[in-house]
This record gives structure tokens, sequence and C-alpha cells, in this order.
């Protein structure tokens, strides 16, 4: 449905989308996704403090989204990640 959605919207407005690389490994995003809900289900339990769990809650939705796309935008800042490997020279 984006896909189609964004072909029309290429050809009819003229608008370029740019494609985000994947730049995270997969057990990385399920480490991510686990660690959002796991968090969730804390603050939602009253373990967490509502207090503390207002501002960790910005941190679980950045998990959360960068685990549903596979991108992490301070990976490509600093230049790590995926497909990222450096041959060590002998």
């Amino acid at each position: 449905m984006v896909t189609l959605l964004r072909l029309v919207c290429s050809d009819l407005c003229g608008i370029k989308f740019k494609v985000m690389k994947v730049n995270m490994l997969f057990a990385d995003r399920v480490l991510r996704l686990v660690a959002s809900f796991v968090y969730l289900i804390l603050y939602f339990t009253g373990v967490i403090h509502p207090g503390i769990g207002l501002w960790l809650m910005p941190v679980a939705v950045v998990f959360f989204i960068t685990s549903y796309t596979g991108f992490c935008p301070l990976y490509g800042l600093l230049g790590v990640g995926a497909g990222k490997k450096k041959r060590m020279a002998h």
C-alpha cells in the first residue's frame, strides 16, 4: 500500500522519496523491540514510577520505530551497522 502511494505521488506530483537502507542487524532489531515492550509492560503495570516513565517513553518509542524500520540514524552518523565490516590487514 505504501509503495503504491509512493509510486502514485512520485508520478503525479514529482515527489522523490529517499529509501532508507537497513543498517541494523536482526538481533539488534529484536532486542530493541523486546526492550520497548518490556518497558511498556513495566510502565503500565506500575513497576516504573510515572515520573521516570514519562521521561523514558520517548526512548521506548524510538526503539520501537527503529526496530520496525531497521534504520538507526545514530548508526548512520557513527558509521556503524550492518554491512560496514572492515577487513584487518595481515
